[in-house]
């Protein structure tokens, strides 16, 4: 049957009445939880918290419908993919029931309202993509809005009604443009040759990033190949650095192609504001300075990224 949005605002006031579990973990009251309804998805959202647990979105549909059940997305397999929990018969009324979905999510707001400089949020973009490309996750409805950006400097896709793990369909080009026009990142100079296969321009290294039978690589602003498409992954270059993937993992390299960190990493992140490279291993913080020397874990140098 439908859910309507007296039962919901109801089942907040009683939550004890109205949920099976969910009231035993999370302050349900309708003074602290936030309820919104997405006519895009057809759903009911609710941000809910937990001391213990932390953040949550409750999905509650509005008309009867088969909730996402991909097995996948209830323990991703990545660490910034958000679970997403089907629980059947949570919602209660009468002698009627509903399914919800619930969905942990980090603290941090989402890419359309965060104020984070254009370069840092294309490098995050760009990390984002390598992950779900690795995983083979496709949100099938990515948005600004849809992505978090946590308090570690990591993108977070919420929201999986429609996603898949067959493989990654997602426009990021759409999410790059935003930030590229907003902050004028794009070269106004116009190129000296025509070509339907480069990504973008950096205006900064003059390296334009271009695909060639699915592989990536760089020209230089007069067009001439600088690096061969040899990467299955490549990112922008910024200082003279950038990051880059193949079969074996991240690595970094420089404006000749020299390898400065060794392709051998899961995934990369590079903090423009002090100029390193970090990673995580099993949730450890770890880093390469400028040069590709390592940085320890415990090293002060990473802290403001902790």
């Amino acid at each position: 049957m439908s859910v309507q949005l007296s039962w919901i605002l109801s089942a907040l006031t009683t939550p004890q009445d109205h949920f099976r579990t969910l009231w035993r973990h999370f302050d349900l009251s309708d003074s602290n939880v936030c309820v919104s309804i997405d006519g895009a998805y057809g759903f009911a959202e609710l941000l809910i918290k937990s001391s213990s647990r932390g953040r949550a979105l409750v999905y509650i549909p509005l008309q009867p419908m088969d909730i996402n059940l991909c097995k996948e997305l209830e323990s991703p397999p990545s660490s910034q993919l958000c679970p997403y929990i089907p629980l059947r018969n949570e919602l209660l009324n009468a002698e009627h029931s509903a399914d919800i979905v619930i969905q942990f999510i980090p603290e941090g707001t989402t890419l359309a309202t965060s104020p984070i400089e254009s370069v840092q949020a294309l490098q995050m973009i760009d990390s984002l993509e390598r992950v779900c490309r690795k995983v083979g996750f496709s949100h099938n409805c990515l948005t600004a809005e849809n992505i978090i950006v946590g308090t570690d400097n990591r993108l977070y896709p919420i929201r999986y009604h429609f996603a898949t793990m067959d493989g990654c369909h997602d426009d990021f080009e759409t999410l790059r443009a935003m930030f590229r026009t907003s902050n004028m990142l794009l070269c106004d100079i116009e190129s000296p040759y025509t070509t339907n296969d480069y990504d973008c321009f950096d205006s900064s290294n003059g390296m334009v990033r271009y695909c060639d039978n699915g592989l990536y690589g760089f020209r230089n602003s007069n067009g001439v190949v600088a690096i061969p498409a040899k990467y299955i992954w490549a990112g922008d270059f910024y200082e003279n650095r950038a990051i880059v993937e193949t079969a074996e993992g991240c690595g970094v390299i420089d404006g000749c192609g020299a390898i400065i960190i060794p392709t051998t990493i899961d995934n990369l992140y590079y903090d423009t504001h002090n100029t390193l490279f970090y990673y995580y291993d099993d949730d450890t913080l770890c880093g390469f300075d400028y040069n590709g020397t390592p940085i320890r874990s415990d090293s002060p140098l990473l802290d403001h990224l902790r």
